[in-house]
């Protein structure tokens, strides 16, 4: 599941270096470095170098995982015909007598029906594991011999391949034989569209099998193991939690964008809440005004005495020379704390206010008005005498309940 995701297309590497070690003596290792880096679908040689496997780390940054070749003394080649051995009857087949576990053995098969096989001593590579972790390289795989080359033949697809020391025979894009050569008068190969010095091309092959499908079989190395495991989980920690940390922050730059939107809808809501409640209130003045002025109406004449103005011409034309009318009233209401009650409405009445010239003309008007066959009693209910004999009036007409 670990390997699963480290190898997943985030969390896979843009730039590592291939680096070939070469083994000279037990205590002379030295290096060739070439350092790749995919961009835009591209792989790109942005480095090449050298050193001694004990200063490795003075040229490349640690930083850079690395894609390493063992090769040279103690490092043997052997061919032999596919029999879907695995790596102890390997082992075996090609050295009888030996204890199998002091062994590496990797693979590849050929389109021959044939396979290649690196050998050398677990001893001998597991010191130069720990050389580099001493070093704090971190390392993604690790081949033996001339194997890498099998990453780049199909660029080559046919003819000979100069990888100093080896020079290799390529048919149909698949190798076919290898020959391990002292010297050469080729100072460059061509692989794709790189032209490659002849030492570095084993550092690119095995830099450039990182990058594609490669059969070579794995290295059976609990030491390597353990160092790409913990590796996996530096690069899952380290770009998962950058991961993580866009993801928190995209988020939170979300959730602000939605509560400003949302902020301001709810502020816009708002303003158009207060104006619909003030629109409300409004229509319940409204509302309340029609109510009384339907109650009025209800509470007035309609259902009862319907010939008001028929009466109120009636006693206009009774009015005497000397009498003013100043106020007619029907349907008088009466007030309540200061407000119209509108259920003290008094039906059947009607209330005259005016100035007469003398109080005996208006004793004479109210016994013409109750001969009236419409009036049932007229009373004066205020008089207050004026100078020169006039005085202002008011009087009280109870009509005769209209006949259904």
């Amino acid at each position: 599941m670990l390997k699963r995701i480290s190898n997943s297309s985030f969390f896979r590497e843009n730039k590592v270096a291939g680096v070939y070690v070469e083994i000279l003596s037990e205590d002379k290792l030295y290096c060739q470095v070439v350092i790749l880096e995919k961009k835009k679908g591209s792989i790109h040689i942005v480095q090449k170098t050298e050193s001694s496997l004990d200063k490795l780390s003075e040229v490349i940054s640690v930083k850079i995982p690395l894609c390493v070749i063992i090769d040279g003394k103690g490092v043997l080649l052997r061919e032999s015909k596919q029999e879907n051995l695995i790596d102890e009857q390997l082992i075996l087949q090609a050295f009888p007598n030996v204890t199998s576990s002091d062994y590496y053995v990797q693979h590849v098969e050929s389109a021959q029906q044939t396979i290649f096989a690196c050998f050398a001593r677990r001893v001998t590579i597991d010191a130069i594991f720990e050389n580099l972790k001493a070093q704090s390289f971190a390392l993604l795989n690790v081949s033996l011999g001339v194997l890498p080359l099998s990453n780049i033949v199909s660029l080559k697809g046919k003819g000979k391949l100069i990888a100093f020391p080896y020079e290799i025979t390529i048919v149909d894009g698949s190798l076919q034989k290898i020959n391990k050569i002292k010297e050469t008068s080729a100072n460059f190969t061509v692989v794709g569209e790189e032209s490659i010095p002849c030492t570095h091309v084993l550092a690119f092959a095995s830099a450039f099998g990182y990058f594609m499908e490669s059969n070579i079989s794995k290295l059976n190395s609990e030491i390597f193991e353990q160092g790409l495991t913990d590796y996996s989980y530096q690069i899952i920690m380290k770009k998962g939690g950058f991961a993580f940390l866009i993801f928190l922050f995209v988020s939170l730059l979300l959730n602000f964008l939605i509560f400003s939107y949302q902020s301001d809808k709810q502020k816009q809501l708002s303003q158009e809440l207060i104006q619909y409640q003030s629109t409300i209130e409004q229509l319940a003045a409204y509302k309340n005004e029609i109510a009384e002025k339907e109650k009025i109406t209800q509470n007035g004449a309609w259902g009862s005495n319907t010939y008001f103005s028929y009466y109120a011409d009636r006693i206009a034309a009774s009015k005497p020379q000397g009498i003013v009318l100043q106020k007619m009233q029907l349907f008088p209401l009466t007030l309540k704390n200061k407000k119209f009650d509108l259920n003290g409405i008094r039906k059947d009445t009607i209330i005259i206010a005016g100035i007469t010239k003398n109080s005996m003309l208006l004793n004479d008007w109210t016994k013409t008005l109750q001969a009236q066959k419409f009036i049932q009693h007229v009373s004066v209910t205020n008089y207050t005498q004026q100078e020169s004999s006039s005085g202002n009036f008011t009087i009280e007409i109870a009509l005769n309940k209209k006949k259904e």
